[in-house]
C-alpha cells in the first residue's frame, strides 16, 4: 500500500483495503470459512457484530487438525502478513 501509484486510489487512501487469505496460501476449503465471515464482518459490520473472526479460525481449524488447530491458525496468521485489517492482523 506505499506503492506511489496507489496513492490516488480511494480504498487506499481512506484505509479500506482489506486481505484475505484466498490465493495467498491456495484455495483451501477451511480458509474459504474464514474468509467468508471476514468478508462479512468487514462489508455488514452490523450483522456480524456477535462474530469473532479469529474465535471462528481457531475452531476450523481445530476442526481439521484438532487441538492443536488454534495454535496453527495462529502461526498461520504470524506467518503470512498479508491482512491489513486490525481483527487479523496478529
Amino acid at each position: 500500500m506505499n506503492d506511489p501509484a496507489l496513492k490516488s486510489v480511494k480504498a487506499v487512501k481512506y484505509g479500506k483495503v482489506y486481505g484475505v487469505f484466498g490465493p495467498y496460501i491456495g484455495y483451501d476449503p477451511k480458509t474459504w470459512i474464514i474468509d467468508i465471515y471476514h468478508i462479512g464482518k468487514t462489508l455488514y459490520p452490523e450483522n456480524f457484530r456477535d462474530v469473532d473472526v479469529i474465535k471462528v479460525g481457531e475452531d476450523v481449524f481445530r476442526f481439521v487438525y484438532g487441538d492443536n488447530g488454534p495454535s496453527i491458525f495462529h502461526q498461520v496468521l504470524a506467518n503470512r502478513g498479508i491482512y491489513l485489517s486490525p481483527e487479523l492482523t496478529p
